[in-house]
């Protein structure tokens, strides 16, 4: 199984052993690197034509992503997740990750609205112009 994992980091051998045992078999491409927009996401598919995509991404590309991934039909799209911790509970210390396993993504829903300023008889002063909210 052909599978792309997009993160600024390589997986470790940990990850790779795990996500071979997973998926019965894994040719692990990596994709390292920051992905500039979600249109080089959907170059992607098209260059390596993975079974499968491991990723960490912000939010809004995970659901471009997801689009893409329930276009083609394929298995959902697979998160690595990791424990941040400092080692000896020492604030100045190194931090360190700890892998804890993987988790298939089902389903990426964002909702949204502006951010306003207000003041405090509740209106709204976004725009320069006071609105009641």
């Amino acid at each position: 199984m052909k599978v792309i994992w997009i993160s600024r980091h390589k997986p470790g051998l940990e990850e790779s052993n795990l996500l071979s045992e997973l998926l019965d078999g894994a040719d692990i491409v990596p994709i390292t690197g920051t992905v500039p927009n979600t249109w080089a996401l959907r170059s992607l598919f098209d260059e390596y034509q993975p079974d499968a995509i491991v990723a960490t991404l912000p939010l809004d590309m995970q659901e471009v992503l997801m689009g893409q991934i329930q276009h083609r039909n394929m298995r959902p799209l697979i998160r690595p997740l990791y424990r941040h911790r400092r080692i000896g509970g020492d604030p100045t210390s190194e931090p360190e990750w700890q892998f804890q396993g993987f988790e298939e993504i089902l389903e990426v829903s964002i909702r949204s609205r502006p951010l306003k300023r207000t003041i405090k008889n509740n209106k709204d002063v976004s725009n320069g112009n006071e609105e009641d909210k």
